[in-house]
C-alpha cells in the first residue's frame, strides 16, 4: 500500500487542495531526513548525537509539555493546540 499510487489519487480526491499541503509536508520530511544523513557525513555520528540530545530533544519535549499544559487548562483547545500557544 505504501507504493500504490491509487492511494495518492484517493487522497487527492478526498481532500482536494489540502493535498498540496499534505504532500508539501511529506516532501519537507523527506528532505530533512536526507539533510541529516548528509550532515552525518560531514560532522560524524558523535556530533549529531550530541546536538540531538542537547538541543533538539529538549526543544521537542518543551513543545509537547506546553501543548499538554494548554490542553489541561483549556480542553476546548484540542482542535489545534500548537497554533494556540501564542494566544
Amino acid at each position: 500500500a505504501a507504493i500504490d499510487p491509487r492511494w495518492a489519487f484517493r487522497l487527492a480526491a478526498h481532500h482536494g487542495w489540502h493535498t498540496l499541503v499534505i504532500m508539501g509536508a511529506v516532501f519537507l520530511v523527506m528532505t530533512g531526513g536526507e539533510a541529516l544523513y548528509a550532515d552525518m557525513g560531514h560532522f560524524g555520528r558523535p556530533a549529531i548525537r550530541l546536538s540531538w540530545f542537547s538541543v533538539v530533544m529538549p526543544a521537542i519535549l518543551l513543545n509537547y509539555f506546553g501543548q499538554g499544559a494548554l490542553l489541561l487548562s483549556d480542553p476546548a483547545a484540542a482542535d489545534h493546540p500548537f497554533y494556540r500557544h501564542g494566544a
